[in-house]
């Protein structure tokens, strides 16, 4: 079994509707890996700071027992359910560095988190903890999207436009998939070029259609050697769009069980202000989403 492909998976739970799909996706992955889980709760009322507060400290100390008897009460009926071992686990802090950091002391080789929308202002001024977890995890991230129905690892998608990364990460992605019973198919998406004016006053540029074709005939051409180069063992499709309206859209209509999308990790200034495929896929995608952080790729693939 692959080094980042680890039998320990971490599921966090905020205990509320919609908690029972981490679970079933968790314990499906960990049961095809022969596997265990720690669910974990991260408690983040102390980070509103009501614990300076004498008056609401008992009130405090109660919720935290209460949320700890659920919690227990979760793992035993995932693992009566499930056949696979789960193990509770309480944590305090802020969200999403409190996940990251029991993720690297528990040594998980997945976590798996709900995606949760917030609005716009709040994504511009603090960020969800999804997009933080998608932006600062090392670890692969399975993110669920609650309704999303019943696990399936009958197919999978992962993305690819062949840099180094996307061959690494196709590499990992076939060795989850032959690992959990799934078939795989590769999906390139060429986004064609905008022609903006050159500044402002001038006429926006116009490429004829002989050229378009030339460029179309270029790409097809660069396409299948780059496919060649990548051994690619699967169906590859290549789809015309915007990358990440590309992969949302043939996941529809392919109907895939899971998405799988490899980082590049291009810096976290333009992920801030411009966002990235991988952001915009998670949340876009009405299906599971693992992403594969650059960190966990590893080298070369074999």
């Amino acid at each position: 079994m692959s080094v980042w492909l680890k039998q320990h998976i971490l599921v966090a739970t905020d205990l509320e509707e919609g908690a029972a799909e981490l679970v079933a996706w968790g314990a499906s992955i960990a049961r095809a890996l022969g596997g265990r889980v720690t669910l974990l709760h991260v408690d983040s009322t102390a980070e509103a700071g009501f614990h300076d507060a004498a008056e609401v400290a008992a009130w405090m100390l109660e919720v935290q027992g209460e949320r700890r008897e659920r919690l227990e009460a979760s793992a035993r009926e995932a693992t009566a359910t499930w056949g696979v071992p789960f193990t509770p686990r309480l944590a305090q802090g802020e969200a999403a560095a409190t996940i990251l950091r029991c993720a690297e002391e528990e040594g998980v080789g997945l976590i798996v988190a709900a995606r949760r929308s917030r609005g716009l202002l709040s994504r511009l001024l603090m960020g969800s903890t999804t997009r933080r977890l998608v932006r600062h995890s090392p670890r692969p991230l399975l993110v669920v999207e609650p309704g999303s129905g019943a696990p399936r690892l009958d197919t999978a998608l992962v993305t690819t436009d062949y840099s180094e990364e996307s061959v690494r990460g196709e590499a990992r992605a076939r060795e989850f998939c032959e690992a959990v019973g799934a078939s795989l198919t590769v999906l390139n998406v060429f986004e064609w070029p905008t022609y903006v004016p050159p500044a402002p006053g001038y006429m926006t540029h116009t490429v004829s259609p002989s050229a378009l074709e030339g460029l179309r005939g270029f790409y097809v051409e660069a396409l299948a050697s780059a496919q060649a180069s990548a051994a690619a063992r699967g169906v590859v499709v290549t789809v015309d769009a915007e990358a990440g309206h590309g992969v949302l859209r043939y996941a529809e209509e392919a109907s895939v069980g899971l998405v799988i999308v490899p980082t590049h990790g291009k810096g976290a200034l333009r992920a801030a202000l411009l966002g990235s495929v991988s952001e915009r896929v998670v949340e876009g995608a009405s299906r599971p989403v693992l992403v594969l952080p650059r960190a966990s790729l590893g080298g070369a693939p074999t």
